[in-house]
């Protein structure tokens, strides 16, 4: 059985055909273990270089975007143009020199996270920038207020005790510092006034809060005194103002005030000097500006139920308003359109006001009427009231931020194409 068996297998292997391994298998082999690596090289090597190059596309973006070096051979002015400030714009990360607007909008604070942030606009360069304002309460009616020249900003600051702030603070823009004042204070303080009285000083008025924490049931007695942003000299008041607006005049100042329409005139060390009413009954004040001569005043106010018609005041001649004048002749200018904020003059014959249903600023000419356009403004914001006396100055338009969400996304779709040509390539010289 055995025999017949071993004869079997000894045909079997004479008629069985000859095999022998492909030809070059092992050469094939190197070629395939030597692509898989070059792949893995090539692609390692592709997004190196585009995070490389999306890094540097941003960092020319910085680069382009920094600040433009403040000297003395710029003007100061307001510039003839503005655009949106993009939510990519870099924070300022030194002096901007004086300020001709400042606003706030969303800013980006991370790839997916933005907040509210305020931004400014140079009167020296043009330079659109975010400014990093410690603790600053954006949730005030008129949370920034702008020095007639532009050098300082003054905000209400907030703290534990928020809705209610618990201080006030000053941003001087030619040094890039910020000083902060805070009230000793339990439960905060009420918001009353914050307005310049001239280029630098403050006049700060509030009052304690006697209810708990986030709760607004009543205010005790508050404080009121002029601030110097350069000294940090203070003058108490023997009034504390409230619901006022804070102008400027060439001997001390004029508080407005926006419930009642009535005026009142105070020195420069603080003392009042008179008390004023308009001559029409039934107006009420919005906002108000004096003219360069401090002869006449023009005014946003309320009358025959509408808060959108524009008023010149007749301040009876001279520097500033004579105390003994008590009612100032009225004239209601014969505008066919809505006004929604009077921002200052031009000269002592053009009122800059803006349109109330455009971003339109516009020059009044206080004889005829007559309308111009002067600058349009895409955001809110205020002015540095002192400059609209100086021409418009040129500025070219701030430069695009890109979003480095865009610049990484479209490195990565370079990367994804780039290593898909080279697979294909690759496979095909193999395969040869």
């Amino acid at each position: 059985m055995s025999t017949d068996l071993s004869k079997r297998l000894d045909r079997l292997a004479q008629t069985a055909p000859v095999s022998t391994p492909p030809g070059g298998l092992w050469q094939r082999g190197t070629r395939r273990r030597r692509l898989r690596r070059t792949t893995a090289v090539t692609v390692a090597t592709l997004a190196v270089g585009a995070i490389a190059g999306a890094v540097a596309v941003l960092g020319l973006q910085a680069q382009r975007l920094q600040a433009v070096p403040v000297s003395g051979r710029h003007a100061l002015g307001i510039p003839n143009r503005m655009a949106p400030i993009s939510s990519w714009a870099p924070v300022a990360s030194g002096p901007m020199g004086s300020l001709a607007f400042v606003g706030h909008a969303r800013r980006h604070t991370g790839w997916f996270s933005s907040a509210r942030a305020v931004f400014a606009v140079s009167a020296t360069t043009g330079a659109y920038r975010f400014l990093d304002l410690p603790h600053v309460d954006l949730d005030e009616p008129e949370p920034l207020v702008l020095s007639p020249d532009g050098r300082h900003l003054a905000y209400w600051v907030t703290g534990s005790t928020a809705p209610n702030p618990v201080g006030f603070a000053s941003y001087d823009a030619t040094t890039g510092r910020t000083t902060v004042h805070r009230v000793p204070t339990r439960w905060g303080i009420g918001a009353d006034v914050l307005g310049w009285v001239d280029d630098d000083r403050l006049l700060v008025s509030y009052a304690q809060s006697k209810g708990g924490r986030n709760q607004f049931v009543s205010f005790g007695p508050g404080r009121a005194f002029l601030w110097s942003a350069s000294t940090g000299h203070t003058v108490p008041l023997s009034t504390e103002p409230d619901d006022v607006q804070v102008v400027p005049t060439h001997s001390g100042y004029l508080l407005a005030d926006h419930g009642s329409g009535g005026l009142s005139t105070w020195d420069r060390s603080g003392s009042r000097t008179g008390r004023l009413r308009l001559g029409v009954h039934g107006t009420a004040l919005q906002e108000v500006a004096l003219s360069p001569s401090g002869g006449r005043m023009a005014a946003r106010v309320w009358y025959e139920g509408w808060a959108t018609r524009l008023a010149v005041v007749d301040m009876a001649g001279g520097d500033d308003p004579p105390g003994i004048v008590e009612r100032l002749p009225v004239r209601i200018m014969p505008l066919k359109l809505k006004v929604a904020k009077v921002f200052g003059w031009r000269d002592d014959r053009h009122i800059v006001a803006a349109r109330f249903d455009t971003w339109q600023i516009i020059s009044v000419d206080t004889r005829d009427g007559s309308v111009r356009p002067v600058l349009r403004v895409p955001m809110n914001g205020v002015f540095a009231t002192g400059l609209w006396t100086r021409p418009l100055v040129s500025r070219p338009a701030p430069p695009h931020a890109w979003d480095p969400r865009l610049v990484a996304g479209g490195s990565a779709l370079v990367v994804l194409a780039t290593a898909t040509v080279g697979l294909v390539l690759w496979r095909r010289r193999a395969l040869r």
